[in-house]
């Protein structure tokens, strides 16, 4: 199916990185990752600290904090787009888009 990024803007447990507004060009080619879990979801107020560096709800000595905010990094440099929704008790859906490469065409 098409990712459409207007639809995950008015998901209310959302934090969108990078230009969603690119992806609506006709033009615009991308690769869509998507994971899905049935976790326990994050509440809004994780879910908005989840791209600051060292911020962790793990316990002391169990992770630095540092996993989303090193993906977000890789997928700027890519110019490409990553959102994660969440909902408390049902899971959480991260997306990337990444710009398809150009074909290569030197022989």
């Amino acid at each position: 199916h098409r990712f459409d990024p207007q639809e995950t803007k008015k998901a209310t447990n959302t934090q969108m990185i990078g230009n969603w507004d690119k992806t609506n060009t006709d033009d615009a080619r991308f690769i869509h990752i998507s994971i899905i879990d049935n976790g326990r979801g994050m509440e809004p107020e994780e879910l908005k600290h989840i791209f600051d560096p060292f911020y962790t709800t793990s316990e002391p000595g169990h992770g630095v904090g540092l996993g989303l905010y090193i993906v977000q990094e890789i997928v700027n440099e890519h110019d490409g787009c990553l959102a994660i929704s969440s909902t408390p008790g049902l899971g959480t859906e991260v997306s990337i888009l990444l710009p398809e490469g150009k074909e290569n065409t030197d022989d």
